[in-house]
């Protein structure tokens, strides 16, 4: 009785711990990738896939401040991944490339 009362006060609390890492870890990627998306002019030449980022991003860390950390953690995995997008497709851009928007590669 004594060692599974034990066990559970100790695994108890990094279960719960898991997600508010999870949220934060991917609410600073989002931010870091939107970051490289503006280095690469992409809220200038991509607008449509950067504000989806921006709102996806605000969205999250207003969701981790009501401790909702899974819906946090995934509006925060959509604005990197929009961010991301819009890097890519600045830089294409940027290179003369825009034959190859509609690729894959952008996804």
């Amino acid at each position: 009785m004594r060692k599974g009362l034990w066990i559970s006060f100790i695994i108890l609390p990094l279960i719960l711990a898991c997600s508010p890492v999870t949220a934060t870890k991917s609410i600073h990627r989002a931010e870091k990738a939107l970051a490289a998306a503006v280095a690469a002019g992409g809220d200038k030449k991509c607008p449509y896939e950067y504000t989806t980022a921006l709102i996806s991003l605000e969205y999250a860390k207003s969701r981790e401040g009501v401790s909702e950390f899974e819906a946090a953690a995934t509006f925060a995995e959509n604005a990197r991944k929009m961010a991301e997008r819009a890097r890519v497709k600045a830089a294409l851009i940027a290179d003369g490339n825009t034959a190859r928007l509609d690729e894959e590669e952008v996804e």
